[in-house]
C-alpha cells in the first residue's frame, strides 16, 4: 500500500517480540504493543486475517480499541475470508469451511465467520456501516467498517 501510495504513511503496530525483528520500510514506522489494550490513534486502519483467530469476545475488545482509535471519518479495513450465507457444494465453500475447522482446533475460539457475524460484532461496539467488497476468486472479502 506504502510503495503504491508515497503520500500515505503507515504504522506497523504489533507485539514487541514481533516489531524487534521488522524490517525498516520507507514510510513504515514500527511500534509496539497490545492491540487487545489501545491501538494508536490512525485515519484508517488494516486488520488482515486477524479476527479469525480470536472468540467473538476478543475480537469486540479489539474492534473497540480500533472505534476508540478513529477520528469520527476514519474507518477499519477487515480482510478476512467469510462463509457464505448459502452453502453450496463447490471448492470456494469446501476451502472455507475447511479454513473454520483449521481455526477451530489451532486456536482457542478462533473461527471464521459469515458477513452477517462480521457485521453483529462491528455493531456491537459502535460501528454504524459495513461495506463489502468481495475478492475476484475465493471466498475473501475486503469489509470496511464505519463510525
Amino acid at each position: 500500500i506504502i510503495s503504491l501510495n508515497p503520500h500515505v504513511r503507515g504504522l506497523n503496530f504489533d507485539l514487541p517480540q514481533v516489531i524487534a525483528d521488522a524490517p525498516t520500510l520507507p514510510g513504515v514506522k514500527h511500534a509496539a504493543g497490545d492491540m487487545f489494550e489501545s491501538i494508536p490513534n490512525a485515519q484508517t486502519i488494516l486488520l488482515k486475517r486477524i479476527l479469525h483467530n480470536w472468540d467473538d469476545e476478543r475480537c469486540k475488545r479489539l474492534l473497540r480499541n480500533c472505534w476508540e482509535a478513529l477520528p469520527a471519518d476514519g474507518k477499519v479495513i477487515v480482510v478476512e475470508m467469510a462463509i457464505p450465507q448459502e452453502l453450496e457444494n463447490n471448492l470456494e465453500t469446501m476451502n472455507v469451511l475447511k479454513e473454520d475447522l483449521y481455526m477451530m482446533l489451532l486456536m482457542a475460539g478462533g473461527k471464521e465467520r459469515t458477513l452477517a457475524e462480521f457485521d453483529h460484532l462491528a455493531k456491537a461496539v459502535g460501528f454504524t456501516k459495513m461495506k463489502v467488497f468481495p475478492m475476484p476468486h475465493g471466498s475473501v472479502h475486503v469489509i470496511e467498517l464505519y463510525k
